[in-house]
């Protein structure tokens, strides 16, 4: 082992202040060249000075309180910081992770006529269990689910019979930015005739059905 190495290794192990191991640091590094010069080998320096771990216990117990208290609070500090640290990284993932929400129009991107229009398209495709017209107008995610198998007990679970369709009430809508995406997010009642259905459909820039919610 390099006297580099050696003293290194005892340093780190030393609970002290940044200054005080330097000057540790430095004071070893001038007694093993002392010893050196004096024609010691190094494996015999390093057998005579002791273990890594047995000269960093010395060391450990020979430091003034002030040295060890300077130890405790640089540590904290450190500690400290790393959690704040983590903290932060946090907030801004789930930031980017939560939706955020603008109004419709506001990206540029969509345009309530166009989106009314598309979200009257949708829902009477689920009217007629029109599935496959639907899966051609999604995105590729959302082909998977949109089956009449899918959503066949997701509809009796609301109710068994809905009755004929009568009428759609006036769509509320939102811009939602999530990982950077933008979508439009589309929530509109539709009256049937024995019951009252809301509907949650989110589209992507390119109109794509990217999203459905019923209750």
């Amino acid at each position: 082992m390099t006297a580099e190495k050696y003293v290194n290794a005892v340093i780190r192990r030393v609970k002290c202040s940044g200054k005080q191991r330097r000057e540790l640091r430095q004071q070893l590094l001038s007694d093993i060249s002392a010893a050196r010069e004096q024609g010691e080998q190094m494996n015999e320096i390093l057998e005579r000075m002791g273990s890594i771990d047995t000269v960093a216990k010395e060391f450990n117990e020979n430091l003034p309180e002030q040295e060890q208290k300077k130890f405790r609070r640089t540590r904290m500090t450190c500690i400290l910081s790393a959690v704040l640290l983590l903290l932060v990284c946090l907030a801004v993932v789930a930031w980017w992770l939560s939706p955020k929400y603008a109004e419709i129009g506001s990206d540029g991107r969509f345009q309530e006529q166009e989106i009314t229009a598309r979200l009257s398209e949708v829902v009477q495709m689920l009217n007629e269990n029109d599935y496959a017209s639907l899966r051609e107008q999604c995105i590729p995610v959302m082909e998977r689910v949109l089956t009449e198998e899918t959503f066949k007990p997701i509809k009796e679970q609301i109710s068994k019979d809905w009755g004929a369709f009568q009428s759609l009430g006036k769509p509320y809508m939102a811009e939602m930015t999530q990982q950077g995406k933008v979508f439009a997010v589309v929530q509109v009642s539709a009256i049937y005739e024995n019951i009252s259905v809301t509907f949650t459909i989110t589209f992507d820039p390119d109109m794509r059905l990217a999203g459905l919610y019923m209750r």
